[in-house]
């Protein structure tokens, strides 16, 4: 009897013994209640051990046999479920705002169970919850971390254009309540998941103990094995999910274009403000600029020649930007990925960049006045703005040979 079997099995039998109620009582009893005292309510931490449930509540969780987040979501509790899980509280408090898509689906093979719960986040940084079941023993005894390997495209992408995408990627919190099993909180493309349309979730790989060297996320961390050794197995997959989310779903952002003009000159380059989003997680601003025939240029027109220089030109200057939002002021994220890394077109010399500030609340914001050095525009005045705001839409751009949604390009 593999893993599952055992827990569902295991499981069976405490509801059998232990609840009466049906199903319908369950969700009336959910519907009615008011905000539930922490007595009712199940301790997902992961740091304990597993403690006798006793609480209504947390006995109709864990009968759900879905994952058990089902349960959590029609309970109210599953906000608190996430910032216990994963301490984000950006996140659960967006989703205790009502902003998620239940999905809930389930996909096996011989090395994995993952259920697919739902997506939330926001209209630019949407966020995908999986739990990842492993089916066999010798792995659930030698696993500490997993790191999850996505592909979220439209269906004909994902059967005839994976290869010009990278999958989206997330950690794995170990459930100390439930052996094998951990929880996955993964950043999604914007681009597919708030379009309105159909879209499908590829599992490509599941990596046991991830290091850092080899796993393109910065925080996964060295995990040693039970022999002492650095470990990085990876095993194959190729579990699918379909699904169609709205914009809706997702916590709406401001996302403002502005108009020519919003230009700062550092070291012979201008670099131009054509848009920011201004979401819950973060402000993007976006800049644009060409350096043919610039002074920092020099007469070079070979971007490959000049891609280092052009980069260590962005970093010197984005750090010295900043932003005040009604007095208080705001440094870029000082991550390498959060910096804006410059891109440029070989065939155009046309780049762009898109560097992340904190997050602030755009509408409720008096002032917003954006500064480097002398220079400095003013973002927002009341309820004046130097542009116009638009919805987000989802959509594809193209830099030389290379296609993919515009957050994998410029990020």
């Amino acid at each position: 009897m593999n893993f599952n079997e055992t827990y569902k099995k295991q499981m069976d039998n405490f509801c059998d013994e232990n609840i009466t109620a049906s199903a319908n009582d369950i969700l009336l009893k959910a519907k009615s209640a008011e905000a539930p005292s922490e007595s009712r309510i199940i301790e997902f931490k992961p740091k304990k051990k597993a403690k006798k449930f006793t609480a209504f509540i947390a006995a109709a969780v864990a009968c759900s046999m879905v994952a058990s987040v089902t349960a959590l979501a029609a309970t109210g509790v599953l906000g608190q479920w996430i910032d216990q899980i994963f301490g984000d509280k950006v996140t659960s408090e967006i989703v205790d705002k009502g902003y998620l898509y239940e999905i809930n689906q389930s996909k096996e093979d011989e090395n994995f169970r993952i259920d697919l719960i739902a997506v939330t986040g926001d209209s630019s940084t949407p966020k995908l919850l999986f739990d990842v079941y492993l089916n066999k023993e010798d792995m659930v005894k030698a696993t500490d971390k997993i790191l999850l390997h996505a592909y979220i495209l439209p269906e004909e992408k994902m059967e005839n254009e994976i290869d010009d995408y990278a999958p989206s990627m997330g950690i794995g919190v170990k459930d100390e309540n439930a052996e094998g099993l951990y929880h996955v909180l993964m950043d999604g493309p914007m681009v597919w998941l708030t379009g309105g349309n159909e879209v499908m979730v590829k599992v490509s790989n599941v990596i046991l103990n991830p290091t850092t060297e080899g796993t393109g996320i910065e925080d996964a961390g060295v995990v040693s094995d039970y022999n002492g050794k650095e470990c990085n197995d990876w095993i194959a997959a190729d579990l699918r999910y379909t699904f169609t989310p709205s914009v809706s779903d997702f916590h709406p952002i401001s996302d403002i274009i502005y108009d020519e003009g919003i230009s700062f000159n550092h070291n012979g380059i201008s670099y131009n403000l054509t848009r920011g989003e201004y979401g819950v997680y973060a402000s993007m601003l976006s800049f644009e600029y060409d350096y043919l025939g610039t002074e920092f240029a020099q007469g070079e027109t070979e971007y490959e020649k000049l891609e280092e220089k052009l980069h260590e030109n962005w970093r010197s200057f984005i750090k010295d930007v900043t932003l005040i939002v009604d007095g208080t002021e705001y440094k870029v994220n000082d991550k390498e990925t959060e910096m804006g890394y410059t891109y440029c077109n070989p065939e155009t010399k046309h780049c762009n960049t898109l560097p992340y500030f904190p997050s602030f609340e755009y509408k409720s914001a008096q002032s917003i006045v954006l500064k480097h050095g002398d220079t400095s525009y003013t973002l927002k005045d009341g309820a004046d703005i130097p542009g116009r705001e638009v919805n987000v839409e989802a959509k594809e751009i193209t830099i030389g040979e290379t296609t993919a949604p515009v957050e994998e390009i410029l990020q």
